[in-house]
């Protein structure tokens, strides 16, 4: 396999995928255009999230060509490996653009780019609400997979060199919009069934899912409610089930940068993080849940996109918290071989960590992503980026390079 650097969790999709209006209806108030875009965003400062905005206003091979750029600035001479995530948004709002129609759209940005070396892959990864199973067969799910570009086979979801540009190869949970992706927690034994056959299926074709988990989430829903949904624990409790734990699963932002430094002493006095904010209902801080899965769990992995790099709270907890693990003797994995680089742009594009004069935003995102691993007082740190931006991607991603 070909030496890659990879980004795992970016977005390629536009206003022609995102279900804009349905925001717009259910959370501002009628006001002028450019002021509905900014409250339904929760922008003051417009000018300021001119690129954002502008990124949803270009087609797609417009900002992967962009963003191709940005990444070769960042890794010179790298092949590139990107994996966009795409969303299901039925439950925001049911005239939305079906999924497998978003793929397509996806696909075809991804052909009409022009600036792709032959030995770059983007290979998204198709966007699933679970409650579809509620309604339909798993048979469903297979059809709507294989129609949307899903690879399948084993054989040859093994290398990226095997697989075109385009090509479906992981799936994308986004429990916040409305699920809890626990089958224990469905009230009919039919649905438990098929929630159960999913994941199976999912461990038997070695297909990767990036699920999003953190507090802070994209919801119509309210606080208490998408934590309900989000919280690791309910991941705890699959695999924890007899026959799971080969899941190979991605728990994107790592529980919450906040929660993490709330949890390894380095928050700010006055930021409330994660845990000050979670029901009593779910006890334990959501990065010690996610941490604790990483090192138990062969197939686990966490991404640090969102990750707030721009603060010294946020860095520290992450230097800390590696520290920490290498000094721990208690056994279970290294979690320098199970975190994962992945930026979220276009979302992080307003952040505070991709502002800087006279450099890319994601130039400067991932350097200060690099600057705090190779700042941490382990062995061998220059190894640890290599890990965490080429060889832990490769082995969540591709079934010949698992443990």
């Amino acid at each position: 396999m070909a030496g890659y650097f990879n980004d795992v969790h970016c977005h390629l999709f536009n206003f022609e995928d995102v279900p804009f209006y349905a925001t717009l209806r259910r959370k501002v108030k009628p006001i002028d255009t450019l002021g509905m875009l900014a409250a339904s965003l929760g922008i003051v400062n417009v000018e300021r999230f001119r690129k954002f905005i502008m990124f949803f206003e270009l087609p797609v091979q417009a900002n992967l060509t962009a963003f191709l750029a940005e990444l070769r600035e960042a890794a010179p001479g790298k092949n590139l490996l990107l994996t966009p995530l795409v969303m299901d948004f039925f439950d925001i709002n049911p005239e939305a653009k079906p999924v497998h129609l978003q793929v397509e759209h996806l696909r075809e940005g991804i052909a009409k780019c022009t600036t792709l070396s032959p030995g770059d892959r983007v290979l998204p990864f198709l966007g699933y609400d679970l409650r579809r199973l509620r309604s339909g067969s798993l048979d469903d799910f297979f059809r709507y997979w294989e129609s949307s570009g899903g690879v399948s086979s084993v054989e040859k979801r093994s290398s990226p060199e095997a697989l075109a540009n385009g090509d479906v190869i992981g799936i994308k949970l986004y429990p916040p919009i409305g699920f809890n992706p626990d089958p224990s927690r469905e009230r009919h034994a039919e649905i438990r069934k098929r929630y159960c056959d999913f994941y199976l299926w999912c461990i038997e074709r070695r297909i990767p899912l990036t699920v999003h988990c953190q507090h802070s989430s994209y919801s119509m829903h309210s606080a208490n409610r998408i934590r309900y949904y989000t919280h690791p624990l309910n991941w705890q409790k699959l695999l924890g089930r007899p026959g799971f734990g080969s899941l190979s699963i991605n728990f994107a932002h790592a529980g919450g940068w906040e929660d993490m430094a709330e949890w390894q002493g380095t928050l700010k006095p006055g930021v409330s993080g994660g845990e000050a904010a979670k029901p009593e209902s779910m006890p334990g801080s959501w990065s010690k849940v996610v941490v604790s899965l990483l090192k138990k769990y062969p197939n686990t992995y966490a991404d640090l996109s969102a990750f707030n790099f721009a603060s010294r709270s946020a860095r520290n907890a992450l230097k800390k918290l590696l520290e920490r693990d290498e000094r721990d003797q208690s056994g279970g994995y290294r979690l320098r071989k199970k975190l994962l680089w992945g930026s979220d742009i276009p979302m992080a594009i307003p952040a505070k960590a991709c502002k800087q004069k006279g450099v890319s935003a994601y130039r400067h995102l991932y350097g200060r992503f690099a600057e705090t691993i190779l700042g941490c007082s382990i062995e061998r740190p220059e190894e640890a980026l290599l890990d965490m931006t080429a060889t832990n991607p490769e082995t969540f991603l591709f079934p010949s390079a698992q443990p």
